[in-house]
C-alpha cells in the first residue's frame, strides 16, 4: 500500500488505476538491534542439519546469494575450490513477444526451472500483465508442460484450477486493498 501512496503523490492520477498483481514477502534479516528498517541489507549463509539457509540479503543480490550458498554446497561435497561462477554473467534472456508460446513454454521449463503453470504464465513471461489472456492460454500452456514434463490427465487439470484459484485470490486481495484505500 506504501508503494501506491507514494506513486499517487506523484502521480496523482496512478491510484485510480487497479493494479495488476501482488507481491509479498518476508525479508529473513541477520539478528540485530534496531528498527528493521535500518538493518543491513548484508547476508548470511548457514548450515543445519544439511540443509543450507540464507538470511538477510535483499533482492537485487540474490546472484550474489545463490554463489555462496554454491561455494558452501560445493565445500561440504568436497569439491576442489576452483572458485564459483561470476554473479556478472547475463542470465538468459526471455524469448520475444512475438516467439510462439509453446516456444516460450519450452524456454521456462528447459531454461528458468518452470515446473507449474503460475511459474510460466506469472514469473517466466509477461503474461501476467493482461491477466484475462493468461487465464486464456494456460490451458495451451498446461498441455505443453505435461508433454514436456511428462505429466499426468490428472496433474494438468490440477494445475489448472490451481492456476484460475490463484488469480481468484489475487482479485479479492486487490480488492480488500483497494477498498481499504477507499474506506
Amino acid at each position: 500500500i506504501y508503494l501506491r501512496e507514494g506513486l499517487a503523490r506523484v502521480l496523482p492520477g496512478s491510484a485510480s488505476i487497479r493494479p495488476l498483481a501482488i507481491t509479498v514477502g518476508l525479508r529473513p534479516l541477520l539478528r540485530a538491534e534496531g528498527d528493521a528498517g535500518e538493518l543491513s541489507r548484508e547476508h548470511a549463509v548457514f548450515e543445519d542439519s544439511g540443509v543450507f539457509l540464507v538470511a538477510g540479503g535483499k533482492y537485487t543480490t540474490f546472484r550474489v546469494m545463490a554463489r555462496d550458498v554454491l561455494a558452501r554446497v560445493l565445500q561440504k561435497l568436497g569439491y576442489p575450490d576452483h572458485g564459483t561462477p561470476s554473479s556478472d554473467l547475463p542470465l538468459p534472456a526471455l524469448p520475444a513477444d512475438d516467439t510462439t508460446l509453446e516456444k516460450r513454454v519450452d524456454w521456462a521449463v528447459e531454461h528458468a526451472f518452470a515446473r507449474r503453470v503460475e511459474d510460466v504464465l506469472r514469473r517466466r513471461s509477461r503474461l501476467w500483465l493482461d491477466p484475462e489472456a493468461a487465464s486464456r492460454v494456460a490451458p495451451t500452456v498446461a498441455a505443453r508442460m505435461r508433454a514436456r514434463l511428462g505429466w499426468s490427465e490428472a496433474r494438468e487439470r490440477r494445475e489448472l484450477v490451481d492456476w484460475e484459484l490463484a488469480m481468484h485470490a489475487q482479485d479479492r486481495m486487490i480488492d480488500r486493498v483497494a477498498g481499504a484505500r477507499t474506506a
